[in-house]
Order: C-alpha cells, then sequence, then structure tokens
C-alpha cells in the first residue's frame, strides 16, 4: 500500500456535501468529496491487488467480499460523520454487508438497468437497504462517462419487483412451476454454451441497431428501455465523490467509451437496516455472489440478523467518534 498514515477522521474529504432533500425524494443523490485522496490511493491500491472473481462476466475487474475487514474501511464508516450521513438519508441503524471493486474498460458492457435483487437477495423485500457508489477516477458522461445512470423512484420504483421475484422464487422453490433452461444464460457465463457466450459480444451491436427491439436487462423491454434512458440521470464525478442509491432504485452501467483514460475504478460498500430479516429461499435460490458478512449474521431463516457479529452503523444512538 502506499500510504497507510491516515486517520478515520482524514479519510473524509474536506468538504463533504449531499442533497439529503433530493435523496429522500428520489432514492439517490450524488455524495461530494465524500473520501479524501489519501483514501482514494488506499482504495485504489486494494482494486489494483484484487483478482476478478465474479459470477459475472460485464467488467474488467469485478469482485466482492473485498475489503470487508480491513480496518482503515471499517474504522470510516464507524465513525459520527459517516453515521450522520446516513442518517441524512433517512435510515436507521444500519450493518455493513459488503465491499465491491467494480472496474471497467471500453471493452465491457457493465450490467444494463437492474436493482439489487442479486445484490440484497438474503432479506425480504420490504427490509430496507442501500449503496454507496464511490469513484476513484474520473467520471465525464460528456468525454468517456464509465458512471452510472440511475432512475427516480418517483419515475418508477423497483420494489414491486422484489416481491415478484421473491415469489417466484418461492415458487420455484415449491415446484409449482419450472423457468426454461435458457433464461439461466442471464445469470452469468457459467451457464451459457460456447455459442451463447459468442452470441452475447454481439449484444452492444444489436442494442444500437435495434434498440427498440433488445434489451438485456432481466426487468425491462427495448422499448421501456428507451424510456428509462430518457428519464434517467448521470452524474460528473471526481475520484472521491460517491452516488448513494437506496435498493428500490433502477440503475445501469453506462458504457465507458476509448480514450486517454484506460479504465474507471469504483468501490461500493453496501448496508442493510439492522432489522432486516433472512430470507433464505431467496438467498439460496437466487444467482449472483454470496456475501461472507451476512453468512456470519445468519440467525435461520426468517430472524433478524446477529448484527453483534457485524459492523452496526448507529444512527438512532450515541456513536464513538
Amino acid at each position: 500500500m502506499k500510504n497507510n498514515n491516515f486517520t478515520p477522521a482524514s479519510s473524509f474529504g474536506k468538504n463533504t456535501s449531499v442533497d439529503a432533500n433530493y435523496y429522500l425524494e428520489h432514492g439517490f443523490a450524488d455524495v461530494r468529496e465524500l473520501i479524501s485522496k489519501e483514501m482514494v490511493e488506499y482504495l485504489r491500491d486494494i482494486n489494483n491487488q484484487t483478482k476478478s472473481n465474479s459470477a459475472f462476466d460485464s467488467f474488467k475487474r469485478n469482485t466482492y467480499n473485498v475489503a470487508i475487514e480491513d480496518e482503515k474501511i471499517l474504522s470510516f464508516i464507524r465513525t459520527e460523520k459517516f453515521a450522520d450521513l446516513v442518517k441524512k438519508l433517512g435510515y436507521e441503524d444500519c450493518v455493513f454487508t459488503d465491499g465491491i471493486i467494480f472496474e471497467t474498460d471500453s471493452n465491457s458492457v457493465g450490467f444494463d438497468w437492474h436493482i439489487g435483487v442479486t445484490s440484497f437477495k438474503y432479506i425480504y423485500p420490504e427490509d430496507r437497504a442501500f449503496s454507496i457508489w464511490i469513484a476513484l477516477d474520473d467520471v465525464d458522461p460528456e468525454k468517456q462517462d464509465g458512471g452510472m445512470s440511475l432512475l427516480s423512484t418517483q419515475a418508477f420504483s423497483g420494489h414491486e419487483f422484489y416481491k415478484l421475484q421473491s415469489k417466484v422464487t418461492k415458487s420455484l422453490t415449491e415446484g409449482k412451476y419450472k423457468i426454461p433452461a435458457i433464461f439461466k444464460t442471464v445469470l452469468g457465463p457459467r451457464f451459457r454454451t460456447e455459442e451463447q457466450k459468442k452470441f452475447k459480444e454481439l449484444y452492444p451491436f444489436i442494442q444500437e441497431k435495434i434498440p427498440h427491439l433488445f434489451s438485456e436487462s432481466l426487468y425491462i423491454s427495448g422499448f421501456a428501455r428507451n424510456l428509462f434512458d430518457s428519464e434517467s440521470v448521470r452524474y460528473r464525478l471526481a475520484p472521491g465523490d460517491a452516488i448513494a442509491f437506496d435498493k428500490d432504485v433502477f440503475h445501469k452501467s453506462n458504457r465507458f467509451l476509448p480514450g486517454p483514460q484506460l479504465s474507471r475504478r469504483a468501490f461500493v460498500m453496501r448496508f442493510i437496516d439492522v432489522k432486516s430479516r433472512y430470507n433464505q429461499v431467496n438467498s439460496d435460490k437466487t444467482g449472483g455472489d454470496v456475501s461472507v458478512l451476512v453468512n456470519k449474521m445468519i440467525a435461520g431463516n426468517g430472524n433478524h440478523f446477529d448484527i453483534q457479529k457485524g459492523t452496526v452503523i448507529r444512527t438512532t444512538s450515541e456513536v464513538k467518534k
């Protein structure tokens, strides 16, 4: 690591700011100067030293359960300043569940419009959760982009999809019906034949030529995809800026275009409300990666998690400074 000599307080940017009212209305907001230059360099080093290890193949580098026990990161989220930020965004006490790296380049397609069905598969639809996406490189929609597009929950909320997905998973487990095997291909490369893998390489071309007929999103058609794109919000971000967004917010990766910047790195942290309950059926049957921190806190199906085994952000009680 290049720099280990900074404190939790100095991990923050000098002028951290967020429009909390906008977040409460739309479900997301940009957080300016969330972390300091020193913390940016620290997270860049973590990114560069981590091998890509994900069920998906949409990024240059994508790995879950990254630095989840790193003391610098844990000290940062334990601070009163971080708890104040979480409280401003409308959340009560919550617990840290994952650290993820997302590095994209001009050969990567990223994720089409989606919500956190796999990211938060281990809780129930009504349980609250959110993510904080931290830019480690410049993100400029007018140049190479590589950031995210987000859709306001005022326009369309993903909440109903969580309910549907949880219901479908339960029905599949009970043997009420089966989903054709072809649909498993959306769960990652390990479910695809060589022919299907080659076809997926054509997705960007097909999407460009016939956007009204094609959508890689699990949730929406090509036409709805165009509507989502039209209503979406994109941000210009400097290293250390972040985007906070609720689990009900539809979002997608923006293509990283060729140019002088070789890639765009980001570090993501996920959190769930401490009152969340373990949804075992959904967790076992839904695709995606496993959360090591969540598994440590499991206390039985339908039960609250054992948060004593996790890192809790206290917004409703006194926080240790």
